[in-house]
């Protein structure tokens, strides 16, 4: 009896993704984005809008509304495979935070 190796293509897993729509609603809300206020206050409306959209930078309400920025990861083909969400201080710009390690999963 022979024995074949299996079929590669059988073998590898399926890749999931963000809801588009998620993405794409995440990518507004920027007065409440204290990472966005931040860069804002620093460039100007548009500039900091440019470089947020560039960028993939989104709004997220993690922390109930607390300014969380999330910024999305998108593939090569344009899907958005996860996020991370952080939080910065409205005043510094920094990274600050209760989880520095928070993620958008699908």
């Amino acid at each position: 009896m022979e024995v074949r190796p299996p079929n590669a293509a059988a073998l590898m897993p399926t890749a999931s993704h963000i809801d588009p729509a998620i993405f794409r609603r995440s990518l507004t809300g920027f007065a409440s984005n204290n990472f966005a206020k931040f860069l804002r206050s620093k460039w100007g409306q548009e500039t900091a809008d440019a470089a947020l959209m560039r960028y993939n930078v989104g709004t997220s309400r993690h922390w109930q509304n607390a300014g969380a920025t999330v910024f999305w990861q998108v593939d090569v083909s344009g899907k958005v495979r996860t996020g991370k969400v952080m939080l910065y201080d409205l005043d510094t710009g920094k990274r600050n935070g209760p989880d520095p390690d928070t993620f958008v999963r699908p």
